[in-house]
């Protein structure tokens, strides 16, 4: 079964829904996670949680630890999909 593919801007966008507290001028791919605002282990998990509910992929920690932005994120994503 192929699973459905996402462009970048639109990650980006539910990569901020998953956020309890967005950044003043939201998120975009350039975004920094570790800059984001109230980043903890807890936003890291649900930011987890809804990757696995929205793309179907569940990311082991340290490919998480990976990715600096969200372009990154996005890129990791999409090469697991792809699998």
């Amino acid at each position: 079964m192929e699973r459905a593919t996402v462009d970048v801007q639109t990650f980006a966008r539910n990569f901020e829904c998953y956020l309890e507290e967005s950044p003043d001028g939201g998120v975009d791919v350039t975004t920094r996670i570790e800059d984001l605002p109230r980043w903890t282990s807890l936003q890291a998990l649900m930011v987890v949680v809804g990757l696995e509910r929205d793309y179907g992929v569940i990311l082991s920690e340290e490919e998480f630890k990976k990715a600096n932005t969200v372009e990154d994120l996005y890129h990791i994503v999409a090469q697991r999909m792809a699998e």
